[in-house]
């Protein structure tokens, strides 16, 4: 679904990391001479922390934590939680139940995505463009087709939360919708 492109290993060669829907995502190694070796598995971007494939849909591949080492943010469906893998030492570690990505993504259904520092603070931040794969999701679950945009602002030592923080509120129509205070 998604691609996102960055140097993960330092070796001067840029990799590519593709989201896919529901099977396990891909990290292809560049080996230089226009060769490629895919090592998601391996690198541990492949499947979520409970080792499931998830409906990978954006992918960023940025540093995050400052720590010169570009990490990977890569949105999905609702009611399986963005993940967060961190560029560790011998591959990637899945951090996005310990930031609190996991729980704070879980209604939302991410299409594209940003690591960026929305606040100027020097540390990046977490964005998604968000909206339900099904357009009457409103008949079956209580989850919105129409849904916000979500900033995950980074509170420091690997921990991210919404911002502004959300909250359930009624459109003027009288329709319950969940979103940011506007």
């Amino acid at each position: 679904m998604g691609a996102a492109a960055a140097d993960f290993d330092e070796d001067g060669l840029i990799d590519i990391f593709v989201a896919n829907d529901s099977e396990p995502n891909f990290l292809f190694h560049n080996l230089g001479k226009w060769k490629f070796e895919e090592i998601g598995m391996a690198a541990g971007v492949a499947l979520n922390e409970f080792g499931k494939a998830v409906s990978s849909m954006g992918a960023d591949f940025r540093d995050m934590d400052n720590d010169g080492r570009p990490d990977l943010f890569v949105t999905d469906l609702s009611n399986e939680g963005f993940l967060l893998f961190r560029n560790a030492t011998g591959g990637f570690e899945d951090v996005s139940d310990i930031s609190g990505v996991t729980t704070a993504t879980l209604p939302w259904s991410g299409w594209s995505n940003a690591i960026a520092d929305f606040n100027n603070d020097g540390w990046k931040d977490l964005f998604s463009a968000n909206g339900h794969a099904i357009d009457n999701v409103e008949r079956f679950q209580s989850r919105n087709y129409r849904q916000s945009n979500v900033v995950l602002m980074n509170a420091g030592q690997g921990k991210f939360r919404p911002w502004p923080p959300a909250r359930n509120f009624r459109s003027p129509s009288g329709r319950r919708r969940c979103g940011f205070r506007q």
